[in-house]
């Protein structure tokens, strides 16, 4: 049976698509066998190019981490137990936020401590700079009212005994022109008039305004209290806690130079230490050691001895304690250190022909004292009273003795004499006369007369003196305000210190960023150490040498021949703030290319975890000193990453080409097709089918390209190296590439040869 087959008229359309096979099946074949020369057997193979224009770019590679470019360390700078922890790990800071604190009670109590001793050294200074406190001014100026009244008394009783005096002589004259009559109790004069002064001077002095006759010592140990608190206790603000309190007591066991200072105290339930300050005036100075109180609620005893005291001086203490509640004085007191005793020879009263009555005044000084009169017609005073107790105390006693078996109208001499285990004061000699005639009773009152205005006016001046040392008293003591000066800075400077103690225990974020590490929780202890803050964390590793890439459609691709290895270091603070807006890669490039590379370069950054990412940077630095390891030689070169996508993470490994040089625009071939031995390079050309060797001048040189600076022109054609081919294989060996137009076998100008498309 015959079969016919029926072909259907192809379309327009599929007659296109076939042609455009054909044509293309054909240019590829003729193409190939161009180019390759391709038969059965291997053959050898010319590879040209065409001299072109183009960019030449010079490459350098190396490869390192991402960090950030600023990483902060922080610690505390003091220890302590760890009360919050406001971030963690990926948190977002802004400067001057608070990350985490701990435990400042301890700095509180310190602070709360020095704010108070500098407020009691500030209150002293302006006491001294006002010459005395409010109420020691006060005092001072009641005292200056009662010496000034004193001494009004005293020259008014200068004046009596002046008259007294001048009644005595004119009484001798009458008994002289009378022939000395036999003396009547009438006849005499009163005797010596006593003092209207109270014996005792402004407590701001130390002397005291004594009566007719004797001479005066410094005294004996006084003790005295101020219910009233001293400034002390003024500027403490308050006491301890609302159970806490502090009594300052007497004195005991006072010596010339030293005593007990006594106090109560309640440690209210809280851990109390307490000690005595003490000092010659109310601004104290001086203080015991601080004794531990313990913590009971009862009142206790406390006491503490002193030594090193002057002679007669008079001191003030008061009880001081402090607990976790603050400091508590007690009230002031004062206490005279003991002296040996004092003696002033009074008057001789109520004088017969045999008989008379020697007075004066003794003041113990704290120590039991005797006294006794020394008489005598001579100052030898042969004879003497039998010695008699003055008592143990420490102000002035008025002593008498009655002396009899004496010569009639016969002048004597006489003096009072105390005497204590401290030593023995004796008083001035005084002289008296036993009665006969009414003349030698005259006289004799004459005399006494004349002691009497002469102590009289001793009185006076000592009071003047009194005045004037009360006076001084008020004024500004340079000293002291300068001393107390010192003080107020030393406190401040404490109390600034305690301030920076207390705000050492507050970690503040110093910049913005974000945390990225922790080292610890709230209840866990942390030792303190200073804060650090390091930039550029990144490591860096070796690269490779210098690569290049031609910007004229080349498809080279630089590579790095650098191990790629490289190390990190943790940060050691407690919390570790890193700025993620901001990332930097820092590169150690080989000792031979780092001079090509420089502050400003352009970069580019591609990332072994990251598939067709690459970012733009800028070089922002380039270490001057070399880093060694292994014995390779690299220099650190930090790129700065430009809007770095969110897909590169700090820690990334990176692979970083700098762009170290450019050229545009400039002839350009490639390396391949350039010999160069020492100085000289060469090419060959292609003219006619004809290999001519010709020397050119070479500019920059990359890793495919090289930029011909003289010696050829655009569009001459010039041989690579040989290549081989294989029909059985349709394999290709060459090297080269970039820009530079390739061409076929002989430089004609078809397709693939030269003029054609670039190879």
């Amino acid at each position: 049976m015959k079969r016919t087959l029926r072909i259907g008229r192809p379309s327009k359309r599929t007659l296109l698509y076939a042609g455009m096979v054909v044509i293309v099946a054909l240019a590829v074949g003729f193409g190939l066998d161009s180019v390759f020369a391709t038969s059965g057997n291997s053959a050898s193979v010319t590879q040209t190019a065409t001299v072109a224009r183009g960019t030449v770019q010079s490459v350098q590679t190396a490869s390192a981490n991402v960090a950030s470019s600023t990483t902060t360390s922080l610690s505390f700078s003091t220890s302590g137990t760890l009360t919050a922890v406001n971030v963690a790990v990926g948190d977002k800071v802004t400067a001057g936020e608070k990350l985490a604190t701990i435990n400042a009670s301890q700095a509180r109590q310190n602070l709360a401590s020095a704010k108070t001793a500098l407020a009691s050294a500030q209150q002293n200074l302006t006491d001294a700079q006002a010459g005395g406190s409010s109420s020691q001014l006060a005092q001072n100026q009641a005292n200056l009212s009662s010496a000034q009244l004193t001494l009004k008394s005293d020259e008014q009783q200068l004046t009596t005994d002046e008259q007294a005096l001048a009644t005595a002589k004119s009484r001798l004259k009458t008994d002289e022109a009378l022939g000395c009559p036999a003396a009547t109790s009438s006849s005499s004069s009163s005797g010596a008039s006593s003092s209207s002064s109270s014996g005792a001077s402004s407590p701001s002095s130390s002397g005291a305004s004594s009566s007719t006759g004797g001479s005066t010592s410094s005294g004996g140990s006084t003790q005295s209290s101020s219910s009233g608190g001293s400034a002390h206790q003024a500027a403490a603000g308050g006491g301890a806690s609302a159970q806490a309190s502090a009594t300052t007591e007497s004195a005991s066991g006072i010596s010339t130079t030293g005593a007990t200072l006594n106090g109560l105290l309640n440690p209210g339930g809280v851990d109390t230490t307490y000690y005595f300050q003490y000092g010659t005036t109310s601004a104290l100075g001086s203080s015991t050691s601080s004794v531990d109180a313990g913590s009971g609620t009862s009142n206790q005893s406390v006491s503490a001895s002193i030594a090193g005291l002057a002679t007669g001086t008079t001191y003030y203490f008061q009880l001081v304690i402090s607990n976790s509640g603050g400091v508590t004085y007690g009230g002031e007191q004062s206490f005279t250190a003991s002296s040996v005793p004092s003696a002033t020879t009074g008057s001789a009263a109520s004088a017969t022909t045999t008989a008379v009555t020697l007075t004066g005044t003794v003041n113990p000084g704290g120590e039991p004292t005797t006294y006794s009169f020394e008489y005598g017609t001579t100052s030898k005073l042969a004879s003497s009273t039998t010695a008699k107790s003055a008592g143990a105390g420490s102000s002035d006693v008025s002593v008498s003795e009655v002396v009899t078996g004496l010569n009639p109208n016969t002048s004597y001499v006489f003096r009072l004499v105390a005497t204590s285990s401290l030593g023995s004061a004796t008083g001035v000699t005084e002289a008296f006369a036993t009665a006969e005639t009414s003349c030698a009773s005259d006289r004799s009152t004459i005399t006494t007369d004349k002691q009497t205005v002469s102590h009289q006016r001793l009185t006076v001046a000592q009071q003047s003196q009194s005045i004037a040392a009360t006076q001084a008293g008020d004024a500004v003591n340079s000293a002291t305000v300068s001393q107390d000066q010192a003080t107020v800075s030393q406190d401040q400077a404490t109390v600034n210190s305690d301030e920076q103690a207390l705000s050492a225990t507050t970690l503040i974020a110093p910049v913005d960023g974000t945390v990225t590490a922790v080292g610890g929780s709230v209840g866990e202890s942390v030792t303190g150490s200073s804060s650090a803050s390091s930039s550029n964390g990144a490591s860096s590793s070796s690269g490779s040498g210098s690569s290049s890439a031609a910007g004229s459609g080349s498809a080279g691709a630089s590579s790095s021949s650098g191990s790629g290895a490289s190390s990190s270091s943790s940060s050691s603070g407690f919390i570790t703030i890193e700025n993620l807006n901001r990332q930097d890669v820092v590169a150690g490039f080989p000792e031979a290319d780092i001079s090509n590379i420089k502050v400003g370069d352009t970069a580019t950054v591609s990332f072994s975890a990251l598939t067709n990412v690459s970012v733009e940077g800028t070089v922002t630095a380039v270490a001057p000193t070399s880093t060694v390891s292994s014995n390779v030689v690299t220099y650190n070169v930090t790129v700065s990453l430009s809007d770095p996508p969110s897909s590169v993470r700090l820690g990334m490994t990176a692979n970083v080409d700098v762009i170290a040089a450019t050229r545009t625009n400039v002839m350009i071939v490639p390396n391949s097709a350039v010999t160069t031995t020492g100085n000289a390079s060469t090419v060959t050309l292609l003219q006619n089918g004809k290999q001519v060797t010709r020397q050119v001048v070479i500019g920059l040189v990359g890793s495919s390209e090289t930029e011909i600076v003289s010696g050829l022109s655009v569009g001459d054609i010039v041989v690579e190296s040989t290549a081989t081919s294989s029909t059985s294989t349709s394999s290709t060996t060459s090297t080269g590439g970039g820009a530079a137009l390739r061409s076929g076998f002989g430089g004609g100008g078809g397709f693939p040869g030269g003029g054609g498309l670039g190879g």
